[in-house]
């Protein structure tokens, strides 16, 4: 527009600040247009891609989204009294550039009849396997090639560790389903109707995965420590020597009495000595033994060594 100017600030690989300056109107709608490329200059199938903007000094925030989607189905024949589903499968995320096209994942789908009927109510019928797996690819209409009796409640889930293309860099979001606007997390119900194909929309969103955990440092296996020497047997040392060995005192001398020396008997003729001494009736010398023990002395050390875990 004449007389506009606009300066384009970049913020991030992903957000830009838009400066407009000129003859502002009041009460006049202004509309900003900008291109934005994706990354790789390709768009890929199911992949959702949006903006949003805010404007400055206001609570005045815009969004937008846009994918494709390929729009080829299969064609099932609906017989009266029976009707099907199909799903379109899309993803986000930031980690959406890592996602290989064609990635495929198995949903589960278990059904139930009206109540009291069988599978031998609706001749011509094949029922299948309950539940059974239907392949749900990304940015395609995935058709479920067959269909169920009017009144059949469906219940469909997704098992998101069945991807064709794994990839540990990227982990999956709960499913988002979706049925006529209303939305639901991780699975969905919804019940048949004559002769329609019921559209069910299925996001995940792909982030990135958290880092591995770093392996735990194993401490190495102490080692066992030697076997302590045994202590050498102490010898009797036979001489006195002390601290080098033991001493056997020999046995004390049990003491006897000692009786006195009896004067030798005198002739008759000869008249007897008057006694100068006491007498030694009566008394005793007791011999005793001394006992001395040389206590040997022994010491032992025993040293052990303990290695240090490394």
């Amino acid at each position: 527009m004449p007389g506009f100017t606009v300066n384009v600030e970049v913020l991030a690989s992903n957000k830009a600040k838009f400066t407009i300056t000129g003859p502002f109107q009041p009460d006049t709608n202004y509309r900003l247009r900008y291109t934005t490329k994706p990354d790789g200059d390709k768009i890929k199938p199911g992949v959702v891609y949006g903006n949003s903007a805010t404007l400055e000094g206001t609570n005045e925030t815009r969004e937008n989204s846009n994918s494709y989607v390929d729009t080829f189905k299969i064609t099932v024949t609906m017989e009266d009294g029976f009707g099907g589903f199909g799903v379109t499968k899309k993803v986000t995320g930031t980690a959406v550039n890592q996602v290989a096209n064609g990635t495929s994942f198995t949903g589960k789908v278990k059904w139930e009849l009206p109540a009291g009927k069988s599978a031998a109510d609706y001749p011509g019928w094949q029922a299948p396997a309950n539940p059974v797996d239907m392949t749900i690819e990304i940015g395609k209409n995935n058709t479920y090639n067959g269909t169920f009796p009017v009144g059949t409640k469906i219940t469909l889930t997704e098992d998101l560790s069945s991807a064709n293309s794994a990839n540990p860099a990227i982990a999956w979001s709960e499913p988002a389903f979706a049925v006529n606007g209303k939305e639901s997390k991780n699975e969905v119900t919804f019940v048949i109707t004559n002769q329609q194909s019921t559209e069910v929309e299925l996001l995940n969103s792909a982030e990135p995965a958290p880092p591995a955990p770093p392996a735990p440092n194993n401490p190495p296996a102490p080692n066992n420590p030697p076997a302590p020497n045994n202590p050498p047997t102490p010898t009797p040392n036979p001489g006195p020597n002390p601290g080098t060995g033991s001493v056997t005192p020999p046995a004390a001398d049990n003491p006897q009495p000692v009786q006195p020396a009896q004067p030798a008997p005198k002739a008759a003729d000869k008249p007897a000595l008057a006694q100068t001494g006491s007498a030694l009736n009566g008394m005793y010398l007791t011999a005793a033994a001394g006992l001395l023990l040389l206590g040997a002395g022994m010491m032992t050390a025993q040293v052990k060594r303990r290695k240090a875990h490394q």
